[in-house]
């Protein structure tokens, strides 16, 4: 029996599902791509992560095809981020399609402005002040 060397997958994991679990965690479930086009063995999985909201990505590397991230920089609460994942052999394979989730909410990191008081007449008041600041 003749064997040929390893190569990366031919197809990207499948069936990648996102939960959010707080406001700057998700956890990440995936399935390996078919075995007849791993090309080889799987050593690690690599997950690209890009914030919706600023465009910055990263990549981390995790050897089961689930993994939790979390403290998602930088820290947006309630933030969409996307994700895609590929297998990896000697070589890396294809990312899967990006798949996006939004984090949960949180309480505000900042306070409202200092409220401004506007007597409307004698036995009432208006007061006006702006939403804290995103981030």
């Amino acid at each position: 029996m003749l064997k040929t060397r390893e190569g990366g997958p031919s197809a990207s994991p499948t069936n990648l599902i996102l939960t959010s679990v707080t406001s700057t965690t998700v956890t990440m479930s995936w399935e390996p791509p078919p075995p007849d086009l791993q090309n080889g063995i799987i050593r690690k999985y690599t997950v690209k992560v890009a914030n919706c909201r600023t465009g910055n990505v990263f990549l981390l590397n995790t050897t089961k095809p689930e993994t939790q991230v979390g403290m998602l920089h930088p820290y947006y609460h309630y933030c969409l981020y996307s994700f895609a994942v590929s297998a990896v052999t000697v070589e890396p394979g294809p990312f899967s399609d990006n798949v996006t989730v939004r984090t949960l909410e949180d309480a505000p990191t900042g306070f409202p402005t200092m409220p401004v008081l506007t007597a409307v007449d004698s036995t009432s008041i208006l007061i006006d002040w702006d939403a804290p600041p995103l981030e």
